[in-house]
């Protein structure tokens, strides 16, 4: 998840989940990005693998980061297991700029 921080872009490896119309992010509230990301447009990109062909997709989320209560099922899915005393938010980000592409990557040369 990328985000603008006082020290310029940043960028944070991150679990999601997707729900309707949303993905969903759950972060220590120690984390920076939650400090930067709240109410400012934030941008999440989901890299897959290469297949055998050799094409990989990424996918881009923008929009404006909220925080949330964390009653979804969808964060279920993502088996967290956090401390005990470690507070956390679920960052709410909509589906509504979505953005894909395609990669090629060279063949090995083994």
């Amino acid at each position: 998840m990328s985000y603008q921080s006082g020290r310029g872009p940043r960028a944070v490896v991150v679990n999601y989940a997707v729900e309707r119309d949303c993905v969903l992010v759950r972060l220590p509230e120690y984390n920076e990005l939650l400090q930067y990301s709240l109410d400012t447009e934030t941008t999440l990109a989901v890299d897959e693998p290469c297949t055998p062909t050799g094409c990989a997709a990424t996918v881009l989320v923008t929009g404006t980061a909220r925080s949330c209560l964390p009653r979804s099922t969808a964060l279920a899915s993502l088996h967290e297991d956090w401390p005990d005393g470690v507070p956390t938010t679920v960052l709410r980000l909509p589906l509504t700029r979505l953005r894909g592409t395609e990669h090629w990557r060279s063949p090995s040369l083994d």
